[in-house]
């Protein structure tokens, strides 16, 4: 199984969407996935469900998914747009992501259980993480992530 193959396993992709491009950025320690669709799909207006063809696409988007062993995975795509007869220009729901949120779905739901099964104070949660050499360290779970995550928790 190769990389891209295996991306869009992991990620849970299907047709028409395809991993395009997989790459390892080491000194940022993430992995870098990129997600496409041919020119030619058809795309469902959120509002109304009518099939149309891809108007454009949003500028490009960037969601953290859950870790791949000690990296960060990022999905990469820009969101297609229909230009609806009813509706007009309208970007389309992506499928695990929900709109305005950097997160995966499935990333949330992870961060979501283990604030809940550590019971977080006002401190921030660290995580312990083992890098590939040995040593033993913490990741906090602070502000930006934090937050988006509380504010799930809220939904």
């Amino acid at each position: 199984m190769q990389d891209k193959e295996l991306y869009q396993h992991i990620l849970g992709l299907t047709s028409p969407s395809t991993v395009s491009e997989v790459k390892l950025n080491i000194p940022a320690e993430e992995i870098l996935v990129r997600a496409e669709h041919p020119a030619s799909t058809k795309i469902c207006c959120p509002e109304s469900q009518k099939e149309l063809a891809c108007y454009d696409h949003a500028e490009e988007r960037r969601w953290w998914h859950l870790d791949s062993s000690q990296y960060k995975t990022i999905l990469i795509g820009c969101v297609p747009r229909v230009d609806c007869p009813d509706h007009g220009v309208k970007n389309v729901t992506v499928p695990g992501a929900l709109p305005h949120i950097r997160f995966t779905i499935m990333f949330e739901r992870f961060a979501i259980e283990v604030l809940q099964l550590t019971k977080p104070s006002k401190e921030p949660l660290r995580l312990p993480t083992v890098m590939p050499d040995g040593p033993l360290f913490s990741i906090s779970l602070c502000d930006a992530p934090y937050t988006a995550i509380c504010l799930a928790i809220a939904r």
